[in-house]
């Protein structure tokens, strides 16, 4: 009966010991500690090396590290059928985008369908899908007219609409220059700049409005008329900054005040509000108590303002942390410059 009881004791040990380790990991990935994760995940699974859940958090922090192949042995891992199904789903999702990555549609196209008919999570099912029906797209988009520039790769639904494209082309490539003396960043591949000359068929196609960046993918989607840095900036911003603990008024706003055109960005903020009072510290925490709009406008003058107090050097950090209690280290005057920039906005 003694050893029974020890042995009982030991299994439920190992069992807690397991569950704080795999939480302990994903925490990791959570917060993007991508090389902790694959560290700690990888000693882990010396001891237990079909665990799912920790498989799965090494796949998905190989595949955020565009380390593909890696990420599809750990996720193969993942999708053994003794494991818990969102494990099994999710894995399969990213088998997927995986091997979208390496350019293997057809094998990605199978993942993303066993994911939809595990049926196993609501946002994996979505994702898959999403996935899926983007790999048709990309069939379309490869009909597209297509150039290339020295850091970007143009793809036209329609020229027709464009006075010259040489001239269109090149001053996307020098906005590309001139933001990145500031983010000195080094994407992994060119970015993939897809122009709509018809926005409702990329709403119909994609499942959203122009335009967007894809950071992870090195990807751009616009209207032909967008400004030439907004989505340029969040690409080298991602790759630049490494963001953690994003903020989409300190995302949006930085977007904006790189667009290359120059405005007054308080004025614009001022007129988009109109006389309502906003008050900027809800509003940079929970963006939700106002207008999304107004991360694009508030956020540039913003920008704009922080960047008048301080330097270059601590406008990377707050890029970098974006939470409030980030800026507040990073500018010594930080609540007399939010009160100041405040009552600037409110008092138009």
């Amino acid at each position: 009966m003694k050893s029974f009881l020890i042995l009982v004791l030991t299994v439920l040990a190992t069992i807690t010991s397991t569950a704080q380790s795999t939480k302990a990991i994903w925490a990791l990935y959570n917060q993007k500690q991508y090389a902790q994760t694959i560290e700690s995940g990888l000693k882990a699974l010396k001891h237990q090396p079909y665990n799912g859940e920790i498989n799965l958090a090494v796949g998905r922090s190989y595949f955020d590290t565009q380390q593909y192949d890696k990420a599809i042995h750990h996720l193969q891992l993942s999708t053994k059928t003794n494991n818990l199904d969102w494990v099994r789903g999710w894995a399969y999702n990213y088998l997927g985008q995986c091997h979208g990555e390496l350019k293997d549609e057809q094998t990605a196209q199978h993942y993303f369908k066993k994911c939809i008919t595990l049926n196993a999570t609501k946002n994996s099912v979505a994702s898959s899908k999403r996935l899926l029906n983007s790999l048709k797209t990309k069939e379309y988009l490869e009909t597209w007219y297509k150039y290339e520039t020295e850091h970007l790769i143009f793809h036209f639904q329609d020229t027709s609409a464009i006075d010259n494209i040489q001239d269109y082309m090149r001053v996307r490539e020098i906005a590309y220059e001139n933001i990145n003396v500031f983010f000195e960043a080094l994407p992994f591949k060119k970015i993939d700049y897809y122009i709509w000359a018809k926005p409702n068929d990329a709403e119909k196609l994609l499942g959203r409005t122009l335009g967007w960046a894809s950071p992870k993918s090195c990807t751009i989607h616009s209207s032909i008329h967008q400004t030439r840095g907004h989505e340029i900036t969040h690409i080298l911003c991602f790759y630049g900054m490494k963001p953690t603990y994003p903020s989409r008024l300190i995302n949006e706003g930085i977007a904006v005040y790189f667009d290359q055109t120059n405005r007054d960005y308080m004025k614009v903020a001022q007129k988009h509000l109109d006389g309502q009072k906003l008050d900027v510290l809800t509003y940079w925490e929970n963006p939700k108590t106002w207008s999304d709009e107004y991360n694009y406008t508030v956020g540039g003058a913003l920008i704009e303002c922080l960047y008048k107090h301080g330097n270059a050097e601590q406008m990377k950090a707050l890029l970098a942390n974006q939470s409030i209690e980030s800026a507040r280290k990073i500018y010594p005057a930080f609540d007399q410059i939010m009160d100041a920039f405040q009552q600037e906005l409110n008092n138009r």
